[in-house]
């Protein structure tokens, strides 16, 4: 092991930091380095984000799901969180409770700060308090959270367990088969409801889009990145709007390049050609989970734009049969029954 024992973590400083700097900060992340939105299921209801026990799991959505059975009327929450010194173990399998992670811990880095606490920590256990012991334990040693691979709910993802509740940035939180990857959406719920027409087309140059521009150039650099691609290419979310799931995008020099808002998406023209819409539309559907387009009521897009939300489903779900997924268009012996008509 390299890790080496940090100083105690101090989480009532870092509750107190902007949010935007927690996800600077945090460890919690995906794919080429961005923000990984992870997601917890519980059967219990009654109770919010402040009150999830310490020593709880978060991981993919796949995940999260594999764990609660489809039990109805489950719920997810799905955050960021605020983890920045995790203790690395080895997967889990399948037991989540105290005396298997203090088993897993005696051969970490963390085995010297834990083992002279160990007897405590299972008496405590054996009242109902031993979670939150060594919870303390841990962040009195200088590590803030766990972090595993899961060779059981989805195979091969990254899962990780918060030490307190604060760690967690709650994005939403609703039943578990309301919250959907999106690859688990056909084409028509992906989109919406649509009317596609020409006149529907935006122009990002007018003047009612000068302050959007503004904020994009002006706190660019702050906003968390969702997002990234092979080029350095940016999905950043414009997480001040006060909407969910608001997309700016940022070239690999860091210039504002265009943005996608509930539907409504635009990129230079020089900038178009390369797929580059489908890094923002997708990575406003993983943070809704559900349809970026936030329409249950429908949208109107431009022929343009109503390919290039097609042009984003069909990437995510060549990549999730990539790694092993099944997309909703393969559950149907008629996938061509899912595909939208252009007009």
């Amino acid at each position: 092991m390299t890790q080496e024992v940090q100083v105690p973590v101090n989480l009532e400083i870092n509750t107190r930091q902007p949010k935007r700097k927690r996800l600077a900060y945090t460890e919690v992340r995906g794919l080429n380095d961005a923000l990984q939105l992870v997601h917890h299921a519980t059967r219990e209801h009654g109770f919010a984000a402040a009150d999830i026990a310490p020593l709880s799991h978060f991981g993919t959505r796949t995940a999260a799901k594999a764990r609660i059975f489809e039990q109805e009327g489950a719920r997810m929450f799905s955050a960021h969180l605020d983890i920045r010194n995790p203790l690395h173990l080895s997967d889990m399998h399948g037991n989540h409770d105290v005396p298997s992670l203090l088993n897993l811990i005696a051969f970490s880095s963390a085995d010297a700060a834990v083992a002279a606490r160990r007897g405590e920590i299972l008496a405590a256990d054996a009242v109902g308090e031993g979670e939150e012991m060594l919870a303390r334990t841990l962040l009195d040693a200088g590590w803030d959270g766990i972090a595993y691979t899961n060779n059981h709910e989805d195979p091969g993802s990254r899962s990780w367990i918060i030490l307190d509740p604060a760690q967690v940035m709650l994005v939403s939180v609703g039943l578990v088969s309301q919250s959907l990857d999106p690859w688990e959406m056909d084409p028509l719920e992906f989109v919406g409801p649509a009317s596609v027409l020409p006149h529907f087309a935006i122009d990002a140059g007018e003047e009612g889009y000068a302050s959007l521009w503004d904020m994009l150039d002006e706190r660019g650099d702050d906003m968390p990145v969702l997002a990234r691609d092979q080029d350095g290419w940016e999905a950043r979310w414009i997480d001040d709007l006060g909407l969910a799931a608001n997309i700016g995008l940022f070239d690999d020099c860091g210039m504002a390049r265009g943005f996608y808002l509930g539907g409504e998406s635009w990129m230079d023209e020089d900038a178009r050609g390369a797929g580059r819409s489908s890094l923002m539309i997708n990575a406003a559907a993983d943070l809704l989970g559900g349809s970026p387009t936030q329409a249950l009521l429908g949208n109107g897009f431009s022929p343009a734009g109503y390919a290039a939300h097609l042009s984003a489903h069909r990437k995510i779900c060549d990549w999730a049969r990539d790694q092993g997924y099944v997309p909703a268009v393969d559950l149907s012996a008629k996938e061509g029954d899912w595909a939208p008509v252009m007009p």
